[in-house]
């Protein structure tokens, strides 16, 4: 997704919302980070390094309409509930969320829920937000051929 005037995009990774996705069991009180979590994280990874590696080229130029452009990655995976299978995972999450950043671009992660959650925030708030639709005027009646004026 992307603004080519303002020369920012966002790499979106959607990986599945089963209840190992993010953190898969292990002997500790807190998960492992699970190979799909690892996987969408190293895909946005990739893509971020091949971007980096095209920087003020005449290719990046042509693709995206600047030759040094703004990028962010989100990487939607998991459910709320059913992800998180130690104490401290959710709190895990959460930090790495907060505060990983890859080459000073930063990379969100969410669950399903939460992007849920957000989008209908964001739909209530345009919608509470949004100006009142315009009153229906009524038209003028048309004046028959050879007839008087309608009434007023």
């Amino acid at each position: 997704m992307g603004d080519r005037e303002r020369s920012r995009y966002l790499l979106v990774e959607f990986e599945d919302a089963n209840a190992q996705s993010i953190f898969r069991r292990s002997g500790r009180r807190t998960g492992m980070w699970a190979p799909r979590f690892q996987d969408g994280y190293s895909q946005l990874v990739d893509w971020l390094c091949l971007l980096d590696s095209q920087e003020n080229t005449p290719q990046q130029e042509d693709r995206f309409g600047a030759r040094s452009i703004h990028v962010s990655g989100l990487l939607i995976i998991g459910r709320d509930g059913s992800s998180f299978t130690g104490s401290g995972d959710r709190r895990r999450f959460e930090w790495w969320r907060d505060h990983v950043v890859v080459n000073s671009c930063p990379v969100t992660c969410r669950t399903y829920d939460e992007v849920a959650r957000d989008l209908r925030d964001w739909i209530n708030m345009a919608l509470t937000s949004a100006p009142s639709p315009p009153r229906r005027i009524a038209r003028p009646r048309r004046q028959k051929r050879g007839g008087p004026p309608p009434p007023a």
